[in-house]
């Protein structure tokens, strides 16, 4: 291995000194982040958002329930809620850093938590590479390793990791790492690292595994690579041979290990695929792949905005050019193996990183693209159980900058050799590094990085310090969730209270749609309460009621809704519960009254009839062609009895009633209203009652009815009541 001038025997000084310095250039490339450490986050995307409510749900569930963290019942309430809990397993839910960060936010606050948690991972990852570049460089040198971990770190693509708030994809220490003792424990034996290695090897595995299962399939790819590789590299005649049984047998037993922790998490989310609640879109995760992938021009295009580096893709002059040069001196020096196989890794996973059809432009249409774009590589990964379901390709870059970033640093160290030439003594060694390190600086800081404060609504702090936590909060305007209920993760840390939407890492069915009470009663503009329904009045109060959602929440700053739209919700809450009781502008909350009543069942809503007509006593129905269903909400489980007025245009027919899927005993209808009556028994929360003809519908002329319709009719229904 190639020992780079500027180098000198290792210390215990010298080695703090590395992680001292990264942690300096840390600080510069966040600035002004050190002046609101406790105050604000870098750009709050919804990334952060979602990442601040990590922290809080881990430390929530392990150390104050002493629960499994991957199981929820605070989110998408009350369709999700104890006794129907949310799966978390393809959630970013990363326990590696929520655990650490929900620790330092009960003790700092979540800005403090978060940024510590930025910083650290800055330290971490330079160390890590620093550590790795100094096993292939050697262990007499640092100066050049320590450029490695510097381009390495502050390479555009980890920048934009904090920009973005994916402190997941930011914690990229553990891919050094497990590399470095990977190479280790494959190389040829000895006694000093038979088991040391390994393990050490199968520990980097669990905590990538936890902190972002993309890097985790990286490596084992890398993994598989490599040791195919050393194999290849043990039967040519002529070198210097591996013990291929016991190489096979370490690759093995690290392979076996590292899947070991990981196993319940994965076997996990095999079984919630049953559950039917997250969406599995395949032509929308395929434009989501192409949009997260590295577009061929953005990989040379250093674009600043926004007080942060917006490309994530950009692999920087200076370290290209660095690059360049450490090929060269690399192909130069007596021990070429190690250079093929970066160069090999470095092109693979830089065409990988590219997507599945060549983009030129950030700006092209990941639509276009699918239907006429140029294949590439990455459609191979996709043919590949488990790796099709990643989204993100380029996150491949990860493993492509640090082949960058250790050639550069071969590149570094020739440069940094012939510094003699310029007669200055080898002690000056240390300025030639820091002219580099100036110039990949002015190649890659964008400053100042963007804060958000952390906005949130004071009286969340109230409801937060209520010991009840059983109550939930409604949140308007409902939206369709995924990144749009981030902040609202963010308030649920302070509140601690369940909410009726959530931002989970993959996109979930739409529940406030159709007849769905709370969606028909709370978007813009509300339902109406049903004139089928007898002796109904406020639905809307009661069905919060029912639920048990004792405040509504109403957002005016969330730019996602006409302010018309918003001031008509303003009002309509107003009618529903009297004066909000808080409102700071730009969050107005609102208190539902406790029930005055023992009422525990509400008829809702219903969907599938005509419009709603009156007899002659005034009492309404609705004809229906062939399927009404109604809504029934309840709080608590049991018996209760329907009483309603039915008849069928044609004679003989029959309803066939189900409820929640379940058959119940049909309904014989005459042609003339008369009263019928129905028990059910409702499940806690909401229940799905639909009646179905028998008999298809008819226009009423062709039964020489006395009057006639433009509609095709079955039966009527109407006058609708429940006794619990």
């Amino acid at each position: 291995m190639q020992k780079p001038v500027g180098s000198t025997k290792s210390s215990i000084g010298l080695q703090l000194v590395v992680p001292l310095a990264y942690l300096l250039l840390a600080l510069l490339y966040t600035y002004p982040l050190v002046l609101h450490l406790t105050e604000s986050i870098p750009a709050s995307y919804p990334d952060s958002n979602q990442n601040i409510w990590n922290f809080w749900w881990v430390r929530t569930s392990l150390f104050e329930r002493f629960k499994n963290p991957y199981v929820t019942d605070v989110l998408f309430y009350p369709y999700r809620n104890a006794a129907n809990p949310l799966q978390l397993y393809y959630h970013t839910l990363q326990p590696t850093l929520s655990i650490p960060g929900g620790i330092l936010a009960s003790f700092l606050g979540n800005a403090a938590a978060f940024n510590l948690i930025i910083l650290t991972g800055y330290v971490a990852t330079g160390w890590a590479a620093y550590a790795l570049a100094r096993y292939f460089m050697g262990y007499t040198s640092y100066i050049a390793p320590f450029l490695v971990g510097a381009f390495y770190n502050f390479g555009a693509y980890h920048q934009h990791s904090v920009g973005r708030g994916q402190i997941n994809v930011h914690w990229q220490q553990w891919i050094p790492l497990y590399l470095l003792f990977l190479h280790k424990a494959l190389s040829k034996s000895s006694t000093k690292n038979t088991y040391l290695y390994p393990m050490l090897a199968i520990l980097c595995l669990w905590l990538t595994f936890y902190s972002d299962w993309y890097y985790f399939t990286y490596l084992g790819m890398y993994s598989v690579a490599l040791y195919l590789f050393m194999i290849w590299r043990s039967f040519r005649k002529g070198k210097e041979g591996y013990n291929w049984r016991e190489l096979s047998l370490r690759a093995i037993s690290i392979g076996a290990g590292g899947l070991l922790l990981p196993a319940p998490i994965a076997l996990g989310a095999f079984r919630s695929n049953s559950d039917g609640f997250l969406v599995f879109n395949y032509d929308l995760s395929r434009q989501e792949t192409i949009l997260e992938s590295s577009p061929l021009f953005g990989l040379f295009n250093p674009e600043r905005s926004d007080g942060y580096r917006t490309n994530p893709y950009y692999l920087g002059f200076v370290a290209l050019a660095l690059a360049g040069l450490g090929l060269w001196v690399w192909w130069r020096s007596e021990n070429k193996r190690w250079l093929w196989w970066w160069c090999g890794i470095t092109l693979v996973t830089l065409s990988l990183s590219l997507g599945p059809y060549l983009r030129l432009n950030f700006s092209d249409d990941p639509a276009t693209l699918l239907s006429s774009g140029i294949p590439m590589p990455y459609q191979l990964l996709e043919k590949i159980p488990l790796l099709n379901l990643a989204r993100s390709p380029l996150r491949l870059l990860s493993l492509a900058t640090l082949g960058i970033s250790l050639m550069a640093g071969y590149g570094a160290g020739w440069i940094i050799s012939k510094w003699h030439f310029l007669r200055f003594p080898k002690s000056r060694y240390g300025i030639a590094a820091t002219l580099l390190l100036a110039l990949f600086i002015a190649d890659t800081l964008a400053l100042p990085l963007k804060q958000d404060s952390l906005y949130y609504p004071t009286y969340f702090q109230e409801i937060g310090k209520d010991s009840d936590r059983s109550y939930g909060l409604l949140e308007l305007p409902i939206t369709s969730h995924y990144t749009r209920d981030s902040r609202r993760m963010f308030f649920q840390t302070i509140h601690q209270h369940p909410i009726a939407g959530g931002y989970v890492s993959r996109r979930v069915i739409q529940l406030y749609e159709g007849i769905e009470p709370i969606g028909a009663f709370f978007n813009f503009p509300p339902q109406k309460s049903e004139a089928i329904f007898a002796a109904n009045p406020q639905p809307q109060l009661k069905l919060l009621q029912l639920y048990n959602i004792r405040y509504v929440v109403l957002y005016r700053d969330e730019g996602l809704f006409s302010q018309e739209d918003i001031k008509g919700l303003e009002e309509y809450l107003k009618g529903l519960s009297g004066a909000a009781v808080f409102d700071d502008g730009r969050t107005a909350i609102f208190h539902v009254p406790s029930a005055t009543d023992s009422q525990t069942a509400l008829l809702a809503t219903s969907g599938g009839g005509y419009e709603v007509q009156k007899l002659p006593d005034g009492r309404a129905y609705r004809w229906v062609e062939n399927r009404l269903e109604i809504q029934i909400v309840t709080a608590k489980a049991g018996e209760v009895q329907l009483d309603l007025q039915a008849w069928s245009l044609a004679a003989g027919n029959h309803l066939e009633i189900t409820l929640n899927g379940l058959t119940q005993p049909q309904l014989n209808l005459t042609q003339t209203p008369q009263p019928q009556t129905l028990k059910l028994n409702l499940k806690t929360g909401s229940n799905l009652l639909s009646f179905t003809s028998l008999l298809p519908a008819a226009f009423p002329q062709e039964l020489q009815m006395p009057f006639s319709d433009t509609r095709r009719l079955a039966f009527a229904i109407g006058d609708l009541s429940l006794q619990s």
